[in-house]
């Protein structure tokens, strides 16, 4: 990676909470998605669930506002 690469960020979850996350990914639901990954610090991967969500229901207020919530999560959890 040279000087102009954004940092590399990961998380390790706990067996469990892999499992838990491949679960709920099988059941297909962006808002149960969302909401665990939200719990367990994966924030972007948050908002990439809420925009999906979104797409599907794009007159929702409620959808919007937990994006727009998950995105200043992610932002802050960016920071050094």
């Amino acid at each position: 990676p040279g000087p102009g690469t954004p940092e590399a960020r990961f998380q390790v979850l706990s067996t469990r909470d892999e499992h838990s996350l491949v679960s709920l990914r099988r059941g297909g639901s962006h808002l149960a998605v969302a909401v665990f990954e939200s719990r367990v610090g994966l924030f972007d991967d948050a908002a990439r669930e809420l925009e999906s969500l979104r797409q599907l229901n794009p007159g929702s207020t409620v959808v919007a506002a937990l994006l727009d919530e998950a995105r200043r999560a992610a932002a802050t959890s960016r920071r050094p």
